[in-house]
């Protein structure tokens, strides 16, 4: 589990350091869904976006290149919906992330609140 207090958005990357840290080639591996846990005792809108660096596997922002990026907001009118004080658990289908050209390549996870405190527990890919 990790902590994040007043968050605005982590990014955590897949790729870089340490030596032979990779992209994770989730349609390669027949994942079909992204899994994480959410919880906070304040926030009311969370936001959750998978970054692709496409066949290339290195970012050409700002310029689109290959790159391509979706991201899914969460909220009190949301299925699931944020209630603060108890976790969101998102199982997510990787097809709901409609604006990936690919999940072959899958670079960053994105996680933003408005200044919350935010716990992340239980983050990974599966079929």
């Amino acid at each position: 589990m990790k902590k994040y207090s007043n968050l605005q958005y982590v990014g955590i990357e897949f790729v870089g350091n340490p030596a032979g840290a990779r992209e994770i080639d989730a349609a390669g591996a027949g994942m079909t869904a992204f899994h994480i846990d959410v919880w906070s005792p304040d926030a009311t809108v969370i936001r959750v976006k998978l970054v692709d660096f496409g066949a290339d596997k290195i970012s050409n922002y700002p310029a689109a290149g290959d790159d391509s990026q979706s991201e899914l907001t969460f909220n009190a009118v949301t299925v699931p919906a944020v209630v603060p004080g108890q976790w969101l658990r998102l199982d997510l289908p990787l097809s709901s992330f409609t604006g990936l050209a690919s999940t072959s390549h899958l670079a960053q996870l994105v996680v933003s609140a408005t200044n919350s405190r935010v716990f992340i527990d239980n983050v990974y890919f599966h079929k």
